[in-house]
């Protein structure tokens, strides 16, 4: 999944990388204005796809720790979105569940941002 948040006062990119057989993958930075950029040394998701409607795909909460401790915690909803078919990236070709959705982050300081959050997921419905 990749999560994103450009606002007035910051930018955010975190996003986690699940490949079969080996550790998850995460990775992302937050920036505040005007301050250095921080990488984030932790990202958790507590997420909730909705299989069956990609305009409102997800939903859930997010915890995100800067190198220096900062923590950025909030929820997610989903705006709209859309399903993008990747059906012919595999070598051997099949759907899997790709979501993009704008999304409202609403923040635990009380302020809310809108951004974007894509993701991929195996597709468990039979064909």
């Amino acid at each position: 999944q990749f999560f994103v948040i450009n606002n007035e006062r910051f930018s955010l990119l975190a996003t986690q990388v699940a490949i079969p057989e080996w550790p998850l993958i995460k990775m992302g930075y937050y920036h505040a204005h005007g301050e250095a950029m921080e990488h984030l040394s932790e990202s958790e998701f507590d997420l909730r796809f909705n299989a069956a409607d990609p305009f409102n795909a997800v939903s859930g909460e997010f915890t995100l720790t800067c190198d220096s401790g900062r923590i950025i915690k909030g929820s997610i909803e989903t705006i709209s979105g859309t399903e993008i078919d990747i059906t012919h990236c595999f070598a051997t070709p099949h759907r899997s569940e790709y979501r993009r959705s704008l999304i409202r982050a609403r923040f635990d300081d009380g302020s809310q941002s809108v951004g974007w959050l894509e993701c991929n997921r195996e597709d468990a419905s039979p064909e």
